[in-house]
């Protein structure tokens, strides 16, 4: 991934390629947020089954997931993906709540 990657011209998605050729999507905003604090390269994890567990980065040599650092989640609160895909980071895709059965069944009536 190059820094022109980061580049957003308008406020539409913005398609970042991972370290291992996963292609993430993040709102213009986001994407000039990572820009302007230096993080220059994805990660991916994978589940034993192979499908993508979440998406992540480096940051003063922790591992910070996509996800939480886009909504600023607090411990105990759990991001959720609106339309399920884990690749899809865009704000408006992301649902903020705690992990109770009432807050993952209030997620699943937006998929």
């Amino acid at each position: 991934m190059t820094d022109e990657s980061f580049v957003a011209e308008n406020s539409g998605p913005v398609f970042i390629e991972t370290k291992c050729g996963v292609t993430v999507t993040v709102d213009a905003a986001t994407a000039e947020r990572l820009a302007t604090e230096g993080i220059k390269k994805l990660g991916v994890s994978h589940r034993s089954n192979g499908k993508i567990n979440h998406v992540w980065f480096c940051q003063d040599g922790k591992q910070i997931n996509l996800h939480r650092w886009i909504m600023d989640a607090k411990p105990g609160e759990i991001v959720h993906y609106l339309n399920g895909d884990i690749t899809d980071n865009r704000r408006d895709n992301l649902f903020c709540g705690d992990n109770s059965r009432k807050a993952h069944a209030r997620q699943s009536r937006f998929c």
